[in-house]
């Protein structure tokens, strides 16, 4: 951790990636319908997304990130801060329309995105560019996801019974595969 970082913004950092589960874990819980699924199983996907292509590219971490053996690009925080903002940015701008409230309510998300990605560069843990990009990913998968959920997924799901089985099926998977990796990982450690 940069000496120069706030003991707010060290811990605001260690908690996002606790906080940010349990805000998707209680929408869930609270929509607990397809939508909400559709939305958490493209957080994991894009999730998974990062941790390849983190994989495919190798960038190392700067050299400030010292308790960070794996590759830094693209930030795995800010693909997914970018996901989840940007889809939460779309829901509330489609839940009332455009208003001064929704555009509020939008730009507090999108800023506490920002603040929270920004983070991992004041503390060392990534370059610029690796949140940067992290997060452009993020909001670009979160754009795709969401279009496929209103042209085909939510379009189709009346007509055809068998869509909306396969998003809660979808969502069973992806989520007992996120909870798996999380629990393998944080017996050794590495969570």
């Amino acid at each position: 951790m940069s000496p120069s970082t706030s003991v707010f913004d060290q811990l605001a950092n260690k908690a996002t990636k606790w906080g940010v589960t349990g805000l998707a874990a209680a929408v869930v819980l609270w929509r607990h319908d397809p939508a909400a699924m559709w939305a958490v199983t493209g957080a994991i996907v894009n999730s998974a997304n990062a941790k390849f292509l983190k994989q495919c590219i190798n960038q190392q971490r700067p050299a400030t990130a010292v308790l960070k053996t794996d590759a830094g690009m693209p930030s795995t925080h800010a693909q997914s801060l970018g996901y989840l903002s940007t889809y939460a940015a779309i829901g509330i701008a489609g839940w009332n329309g455009l208003n001064l409230v929704s555009l509020g309510l939008c730009a507090i998300v999108l800023g506490c995105a920002v603040y929270l990605a920004y983070l991992r560069v004041c503390t060392g843990l990534h370059s610029g560019a690796q949140v940067v990009i992290g997060a452009a990913i993020g909001s670009s998968s979160a754009l795709v996801w969401s279009w496929i959920w209103k042209a085909v997924v939510a379009r189709y799901m009346v007509e055809m019974p068998w869509i909306s089985m396969a998003v809660w099926i979808a969502f069973l998977v992806t989520v007992s595969s996120f909870v798996a990796f999380v629990v393998k990982n944080w017996r050794i450690g590495d969570a």
